[in-house]
């Protein structure tokens, strides 16, 4: 200790002074490019304050040149401020083209390089970091430039930047010509930060730091718009929604599809935002719940038909559900409610939960009870296993070893919990003996990509489902392939009607619109049941499929579907058949919630369904 204060102690003021801006310059330079590495979303004024923090190092680590150059001046106050002055002023005009001035301490040559490395360091460092914020201060600019050159073209316009927004941005990225259409991105609420340019310029995206109605001012030529309110604030996708609608009034020719999701607000009490807004013919709004969009996209994919269990002559169709009642199993569970209502079928839907979901679903759907075995009315059974451990769940405490699955759900909480789930009931299966049926086992996986890495034996006879880009995937949004379905029917339909409804008229009713897409995925079963025999037909009949429109069976069947979706909607038996039908919309209730033999020949007519050829063929598509 002695030795180093001993040598310090050595050197004249005129070192220690250079030593000290040595370690000041070295400590700003260094502070500045931790500061700008420490920052996720880079905006300008990180890059201009990194750029500041290096320029003090450069004027600092230039002072002593100034203070022990040939100055006439003795007063050593005086040579401090006149060469702090000066320093400050050199460092300027080395970015104004006068070129770089190196500094020499001539009595310690080595110490004069690695003093003036530093200093050099300093300065190319500053000016990168100069350089990034001109790049992004131009940025906005280039974007707003893209934008004017590209407005004409159809365009899908994202409000904010997030999750959810990129991943619909890549699925429409991947099935539109980007150069034909613009992917538009609107975004008020926060700066884009540099991930998020970088996964918008992947998709050839363009981002604007604007609200959403200055893009759409620009978009009044488009030759047609998509537009997705997809915030994590509910209340600004509607907030937006209404500048929406003022420029769509204002605009009466540019056609305009809007998807703004509901999560916490009820998709009824928008049942008629365009009608009540006055909105153009062209112009639909459509309230997107993602859960009730996958559940239903999920079953388009998988049929839980597929893997029903023959025993006497029934159908067993015998869902296991592990998670309780969260939204997107809530979801399932609705769907696959008024889904199984078919002949010769009957369903037992198991649900297995940690908490006590069973009351949440009696509240939310008073009329869906624990069993219904009643003809014309509805044909199912619930177990529900509340307050369920899953880390010490034994599967043989929930589910009857005679009893095969027909398909599995499992979506209890983070993702390895669902694996480990799904290996335990493997293992539970194959000690069972049913390790060699066709159940189908999906397990949600909100990332799917920490699979890839897994042993394959792991995850063999799993469907990995749910994540982000799956969920907020176009065609599930836009519910695209149900939609296209049910558009190409409702035409098919109104052919011969005397006053012929478009599905723009009769889908910007949210009511019509969900009851639809629900009726559309019953009928892509039926037709495939019909397909493979399930239901004997006379080998006299001319269209096999007149069987919907004529055979009291399926007409009953069709009202039993009927009853069970009107049920998950919550709706319940309405003793006066005098409330008109705006009343039991509000009332959510219904007074045809009967069982099919209690319904008037008319009435039960009404639920024959007619198909063509041509509708059967779209059918088939999907």
């Amino acid at each position: 200790m002695i030795n180093i204060l001993g040598a310090f102690t050595q050197f004249n003021s005129e070192e220690v002074i250079w030593l000290i801006t040595m370690i000041l310059g070295l400590a700003f330079a260094f502070y500045g490019v931790i500061y700008w590495l420490t920052k996720e979303n880079k905006s300008d004024i990180h890059y201009v304050s990194a750029a500041f923090f290096e320029f003090v190092a450069c004027w600092i680590m230039y002072i002593p040149e100034e203070i022990f150059n040939d100055s006439t001046g003795t007063n050593v106050m005086l040579r401090i401020i006149e060469g702090i002055s000066t320093a400050l002023l050199k460092s300027f005009n080395i970015y104004a083209g006068n070129g770089y001035e190196k500094v020499v301490f001539g009595l310690h040559p080595n110490f004069s390089s690695v003093y003036g490395i530093i200093r050099v360091l300093a300065n190319i460092v500053l000016i990168i970091f100069v350089g990034g914020f001109i790049v992004k201060f131009l940025d906005g600019p280039w974007q707003r430039l893209r934008l004017s050159l590209n407005r004409r073209k159809y365009s899908y316009l994202l409000s904010e930047c997030n999750d959810k927004t990129i991943a619909l941005a890549k699925s429409i990225s991947g099935k539109v010509d980007i150069k034909k259409n613009n992917i538009i991105f609107a975004c008020s609420q926060s700066e884009v930060s540099g991930a998020g340019r970088e996964k918008i310029a992947s998709v050839g995206g363009i981002y604007l730091n604007s609200d959403i109605a200055v893009v759409l001012d620009k978009l009044g030529h488009a030759k047609g718009l998509e537009i997705f309110l997809f915030e994590e604030n509910e209340e600004n996708n509607l907030k937006k929604l209404e500048e929406i609608s003022t420029f769509s009034k204002n605009n009466e020719d540019v056609v305009i599809k809007c998807y703004v999701e509901l999560i916490d607000t009820p998709w009824g009490m928008y049942n008629e935002y365009a009608k009540k807004n006055k909105l153009p013919s062209k112009t639909i709004i459509n309230f997107v719940r993602a859960e009730e969009n996958f559940a239903l996209n999920n079953l388009l994919k998988k049929s839980i038909f597929e893997a029903a269990i023959e025993d006497n002559g029934e159908r067993k169709i015998n869902v296991l559900i592990i998670g309780g009642m969260n939204i997107r199993n809530l979801e399932m569970i609705k769907a696959i409610l008024s889904l199984a209502q078919m002949p010769g079928y009957i369903l037992k839907l198991t649900v297995i939960d940690a908490g006590n979901g069973r009351d949440k679903l009696k509240q939310l759907m008073p009329e869906i009870y624990d069993f219904c075995d009643v003809e014309g009315d509805a044909f199912y059974r619930i177990q529900y296993h509340s307050d369920v451990d899953f880390e010490t769940l034994e599967y043989e405490q929930c589910l009857e070893n005679k009893d095969g699955l027909s398909f599995v759900f499992i979506n209890a909480g983070a993702d390895l919990l669902n694996v480990n789930l799904a290996k335990r009931l493997k293992a539970h299966r194959v000690q069972k003996g049913f390790a060699d049926d066709n159940c189908i086992i999906q397990v949600n996986m909100a990332h799917k990509e920490i699979s890839k890495s897994w042993n394959e034996d792991l995850v063999r006879k799993y469907e990995l489902v749910g994540g982000i880009d799956e969920t907020f995937n176009y065609e599930f949004i836009t519910m695209s392939e149900l939609e296209k379905a049910s558009m190409a029917i409702h035409a098919i339909r109104q052919q011969n009607k005397d006053n012929p409804k478009s599905w723009e008229e009769y889908c910007n009713n949210e009511f019509n619109r969900h009851s639809v897409y629900a009726r559309t995925l019953s009928l892509k079963y039926k037709v495939e049941l019909i397909d493979i025999g399930i239901y004997p037909i006379s080998d006299e009949a001319e269209f096999k499929y007149d069987i919907l429109k004529d055979d009291y069976t399926w007409k009953m069947y069709e009202h039993m579907r009927w009853n069970m979706y009107m049920r998950t909607l919550g709706y319940q038996k309405s003793s006066d058949s005098f409330l008109d039908k705006k009343t039991r919309e509000m009332a959510t209730v219904h007074n045809s919630l009967v069982p099919f033999s209690e319904l008037s020949k008319s009435e039960q007519d009404k639920d024959g369904i007619v198909l063509t050829e041509k509708i059967v063929e779209v059918l088939k598509s999907i």
